[in-house]
């Protein structure tokens, strides 16, 4: 169970220790910090037991005490100089060691030290602080800022001597105020207990009015209790009245400031009040340039505004301009486009103008001419093969040249599959998928090619390109599912053939005999996959149904198979092989007069 208490000062805490204690101690026991530190005594302690024997009036019994004649503060400078962190050593601690150097930081913090060797190892303790990497960063800076107050200290003392021991609360060093003015202020001293004196009591001046004050009325739990009367007093001689005391001294004028401090003070102000001037100029300079930088913005602003509404009219007015001219020129279009193809058709080596004029009515211009193939030149009147060749190599030199290269290919991988080398028709085949990789054909006859050489794999790698190439491919899928129903991938194969029927509705008489056959061989449930697709593509089709019906038979589901030939006789009551299925089924499950 956690801790209700705080196990240092008894605060309400769910932790050991309440956070105003744990700010004290990261505060004012930084060496609690190190990870490093080690359980044992001071090194004080091992190297100087500072132990005496003192012989007790028995002389048989020896006793053993530790004076207390050294302060904390020589230890301190002791424990500093055995480290050797006046030399920034960074030495191993031990928790004895830590306690005296937490005095000794706290002794510094109450009153700042008036040696010079207590002001050194106070600024090495500080200095190792500082550079220790355990150390937060918010005490490493406080604890450098000492040091280097210390260290300032020590050097004006060198340069002013060394100066006079006071008591007077009132002069302090000046490395106690920058050092209280950096670091947190410690909790204040104890007061000392001051014991009360008797004073007399002071008689009121004559002609002083004395004011009204109503006594303190005493709490009622101060009441004193009733005392005896007192007896009565014996008449004595009243006292002299006492003489008016004299007036006391007045204030001390105030010492008039050293003329080396007048100057400083003096070379002080003229330094903040050239500050405030620079400051004033630089913000009179920005202010300038702000103001002529939004003008110069301004300008522009307005230059770019004209010009958007000058080039605005000037689109207007060309747009007009090309509007009038398309519309005079709308007539010519056609006999312009006309007269260029008759116009490149008269530089065809053996063009005649029958042949021209029908090729120029086929194609009314150049964009018409340039696609249309040697195939469609030919179906015109009076253009034979190398006439269109001759058109063509006209028209796109290099295509025509790539056209004769494919068909040279392809004639060669012919010849090498009517000899049998399948190898070498392969590689005619590669070259011509890499210079038309569009040509589907191409990508068929290499499939068909790869499936003699036993190479499925890359045939579907081809099929799988035609499809990419045209997705609505019939073909291509239906070897697609050839292939992989081979192969033994029955699920891909299915959902080929459900491709099939997707977009060609009238193969489902061919997938539901492909569906029956893999009914038979014990695949009931690709088969039931197939005939269902069937069934939403062509609801009509009884031997889908039918098939449908036996593989839910084989999946051992005869509810779903009667409800399948009840819906499919609702819709065909004369198909006669459903109608023996069903009595079949009525008779398998007892009900004879039903079947």
């Amino acid at each position: 169970m956690l801790p209700s208490r705080c196990v240092r000062c008894g605060a309400s805490s769910r932790d050991l220790l309440c956070g105003a204690c744990t700010d004290y101690l990261v505060a004012y026991c930084p060496l609690w910090l190190n990870p490093a530190i080690l359980p044992g005594p001071s090194l004080i302690d091992l190297v100087d037991p500072r132990e005496v024997a003192l012989v007790a009036a028995d002389v048989d019994q020896v006793e053993w005490h530790t004076p207390r004649s050294e302060t904390a503060s020589a230890d301190a400078v002791r424990l500093v100089h055995l480290l050797r962190l006046d030399a920034d050593a960074q030495p191993v601690l031990s928790v004895g060691d830590a306690e005296v150097l937490h005095a000794f930081l706290q002794a510094g913090r109450r009153e700042p030290p008036t040696s010079r060797e207590e002001r050194a190892a106070l600024a090495a303790v500080c200095r190792y602080l500082s550079s220790s990497g355990w150390m937060p960063s918010h005490l490493a800076s406080e604890y450098r800022l000492r040091s280097e107050v210390l260290e300032h200290a020590e050097a004006l003392y060198d340069d002013l001597g060394e100066p006079p021991a006071s008591t007077e609360p009132a002069t302090r060093p000046m490395e106690t105020e920058v050092v209280e003015a950096a670091v947190e202020p410690s909790p204040p001293p104890p007061l000392p207990e001051v014991e009360e004196e008797e004073f007399a009591p002071l008689e009121p001046e004559p002609g002083a009015a004395t004011p009204d004050i109503e006594p303190e009325r005493p709490e009622e739990d101060a009441l004193p209790t009733p005392q005896p009367p007192p007896p009565d007093p014996v008449p004595r001689p009243e006292p002299p009245l006492p003489l008016p005391e004299p007036p006391g001294p007045g204030p001390e004028p105030e010492p008039e400031p050293e003329p080396e401090e007048s100057a400083a003070d003096r070379a002080a102000l003229a330094e903040i009040e050239a500050i405030k001037g620079v400051v004033e100029k630089e913000r009179a300079d920005v202010e300038s340039w702000v103001r002529s930088r939004s003008e110069e913005l301004r300008a522009k602003e307005e230059f770019l505004v004209g010009r958007e509404t000058e080039v605005a009219s000037k689109e207007q007015r060309v747009e007009a301009e090309a509007r009038a001219a398309t519309e005079r020129l709308v007539a010519l279009e056609k006999d312009v486009a006309r007269r260029e193809v008759l116009r490149f058709l008269g530089t065809v080596p053996g063009m005649s103008e029958s042949a021209a004029d029908v090729i120029a009515a086929a194609f009314p211009d150049m964009e018409a001419l340039r696609g249309a193939d040697g195939k469609a030149l030919t179906q015109c009147k009076g253009v034979s093969d190398v006439l269109a060749r001759a058109i063509r190599y006209e028209l796109v030199p290099g295509e025509v040249e790539d056209e004769q290269r494919a068909s040279r290919l392809r004639e060669e991988a012919y010849g090498f599959q009517e000899q049998g080398d399948y190898a070498a028709a392969l590689s005619c085949y590669d070259r011509l998928s890499r210079a038309h990789p569009e040509d589907i054909s191409v990508w068929f006859d290499r499939a068909q090619l790869l499936v003699l050489l036993s190479r499925s794999v890359e045939a579907l790698q081809c099929y799988a390109r035609v499809i990419n190439l045209d997705r609505r491919n019939r073909q291509a899928w239906l070897e697609r599912a050839n292939l992989l129903f081979g192969s033994g991938r029955l699920a891909d194969a299915v959902d080929a053939l459900r491709e099939v029927l997707k977009i060609d509705p009238s193969k489902g008489g061919d997938i539901a005999l492909r569906a029956e056959q893999l009914r038979r061989d014990g695949h009931p449930n690709e088969a039931i996959l197939l005939f269902q697709a069937v069934l939403d593509a062509d609801p009509a089709e009884a031997r889908s149904a039918l098939g449908l019906g036996d593989s839910l038979l084989d999946l051992g589901d005869p509810e779903a198979a009667e409800a399948l030939f009840t819906r499919a006789l609702g819709k065909d009551p004369q198909n006669a092989p459903i109608v023996f299925r069903k009595g079949e089924l009525l008779e398998r499950k007892g009900r004879w007069g039903a079947a």
